[in-house]
């Protein structure tokens, strides 16, 4: 293997998870099809024994300088385009770590109760893409699922910030003394409605009617609306101020 040849501060990045892990393997796979003429063409079978290739007793950072030296001895012939390679895979992952930021709330105090209203947020916005995993049980497993080809900066940046409003907005309701749980009835044409909104703006239920009852208290907009049309009706003449 390469490793006691490739200068140690070149493997310096290289982490101790099993994310870096999955994302080293993409890495080599994508690379292998956007630059067929720079590497060996038969880098497929490679590729495909690599997780194989690596000795069951490494773990953890072994195993990950493992599968890039294993890569690197059996790919190219000359130390130093071995080496380059190796540099530019480091560029590339410290590119890709720069987006983790964005997630740095859901870290800290709470963070299993965040994580969790992270996930029903994505449940609620992607189910399709998200159907398939089970719940994060760490940071590193919302940094696992996010580092799909499909979420690009932008995506990931929208979901962070739409999911840390509906966490802030949770801890305000929970700070506040003076709420009270109070029970209406509503029509089912009416209860469809508001679930449409709360879908579509991913707020709760209980946020819809919020909103709409210190927008009218503000402005009373509708209120004054339905009197008017009341009064029309009636042959009232509206109150003069």
């Amino acid at each position: 293997m390469l490793k006691m040849l490739v200068p140690q501060e070149r493997i310096n990045w290289i982490k101790d998870n099993q994310r870096q892990f999955y994302w080293i393997l993409n890495y080599i796979s994508e690379l292998k099809k956007s630059q067929l003429k720079k590497i060996r063409s038969d880098l497929s079978l490679v590729i495909h024994k690599l997780p194989t290739s690596i000795p069951s007793y490494l773990s953890n950072r072994e195993r990950n300088v493992a599968l890039v030296d294993y890569w690197l001895a059996k790919s190219f012939s000359e130390m130093t385009t071995a080496i380059q390679y190796c540099k530019e895979m480091e560029s590339e992952w410290n590119k890709h770590t720069e987006s983790d930021k964005l997630f740095s709330w859901l870290e800290g105090m709470d963070a299993d109760k965040k994580r969790d209203c992270f996930w029903s947020f994505l449940k609620n916005r992607i189910p399709n893409e998200i159907n398939d995993y089970h719940k994060f049980q760490s940071h590193e497993d919302l940094f696992i699922f996010f580092d799909h080809p499909i979420f690009t900066r932008d995506t990931k940046e929208l979901y962070s910030k739409d999911a840390r409003k509906i966490w802030n907005q949770r801890l305000r309701r929970e700070k506040k003394p003076d709420e009270k749980q109070r029970s209406f009835v509503l029509s089912l044409k009416t209860i469809s409605k508001l679930d449409k909104l709360s879908k579509k703006h991913h707020l709760t239920r209980a946020e819809i009617i919020e909103l709409i009852i210190n927008g009218e208290a503000e402005k009373e907009t509708y209120i004054r609306e339905r009197l008017s049309h009341r009064n029309l009706l009636l042959g009232l003449h509206e109150p003069t101020e």
